[in-house]
């Protein structure tokens, strides 16, 4: 058996938690046992360290950071709700999410000899092609910029907006939101793309007409003729693109059919899936493209 010490450093203050002797240092979340203790950052009012332990049967080498900062961060956030019912004066800050955590320690005991210990400063970095995208969207030969988009909801793109909430979603530790977001936005960004297309097939050239046919395709249907006839000169060569697209589309799926939830790494992976694509689309840039370079 294992006992799993995470000490987190989160940007959350409970004047409760220093002055309350009776506080419970034990306490049970998730059919799991956690002891807990915090103290206040020197000159950082609003700052605390938190230190969170569990017994767990894992292997500690199995054991990632990502994991132990998510369960400590869940064991966080219980402790948050109990404190909020006491104390009023505790910072306005609802949730601590894996982003907000900006370092973490980690122990790992074995009968009590130190098997592992690290210390990790935590930065946030935004998928790839997410930061791309948005840096495209940010250049001066651009006829409208990245500023005026979010400033004039008239010149809003809806999937521009749903990309950045999925990226607060990912910030707080709403995962399954973002995957969602990510899907939706691809549906955005291609339906219009379909139905032009499909419009051209109809002699009556109906965009009613298309928009029928759409509504019974299955999503995946839609995103290989996406790929192989709508835009192939710009998404025909990208295979391993068209295969992550359906796999975010399936991940969509079990969130919303099957209640399954989805983690960081997922989460991460529909941004930069829906944003590579929405990417090539947006700016058409083809396969051969010195863009493709350095990716």
């Amino acid at each position: 058996m294992l006992k799993i010490q995470v000490e987190l450093i989160a940007p959350f203050y409970s004047k409760f938690i220093e002055t309350k002797a009776d506080f419970p240092v034990s306490f049970e979340f998730n059919k799991i046992r956690f002891d807990f203790f915090a103290v206040k950052i020197e000159a950082a009012i609003n700052k605390m360290t938190f230190n969170i332990c569990w017994i767990s049967k894992q292997d500690y080498q199995a054991l990632s950071i990502d994991d132990a900062i998510e369960k400590g961060v869940a064991a966080l956030n219980h402790i948050i709700c109990y404190i909020r019912t006491f104390d009023l004066n505790s910072t306005n800050l609802i949730l601590i999410s894996p982003r907000t955590v900006e370092s973490v320690k980690l122990v790992v005991y074995e009968a009590d000899e130190k098997r592992h210990e690290s210390f990790h400063v935590l930065t946030y970095q935004e998928p790839h092609f997410f930061q791309e995208y948005f840096s495209f969207l940010n250049q001066d030969n651009w006829a409208i910029s990245f500023s005026e988009i979010m400033e004039d909801a008239d010149k809003q793109l809806l999937e521009i907006n749903l990309l950045v909430d999925a990226n607060h979603a990912v910030y707080e530790g709403r995962f399954s939101e973002a995957v969602i977001n990510c899907l939706t936005a691809i549906e955005t960004h291609t339906f219009p793309l379909l139905q032009e297309w499909l419009k051209g097939s109809f002699l009556n050239k109906s965009e009613k007409n298309a928009e029928n046919v759409l509504i019974n395709m299955t999503s995946n249907a839609k995103m290989e003729l996406l790929f192989g006839s709508v835009k192939p000169e710009y998404l025909q060569k990208h295979s391993q693109l068209l295969e992550d697209v359906k796999s975010v589309n399936k991940l969509r799926n079990n969130i919303i059919h099957k209640g399954e939830r989805a983690s960081k790494s997922e989460a991460v992976f529909a941004m930069n899936t829906s944003s590579q694509l929405i990417l090539i689309l947006h700016f058409l840039i083809e396969p051969d493209n010195s863009f493709w370079d350095n990716e």
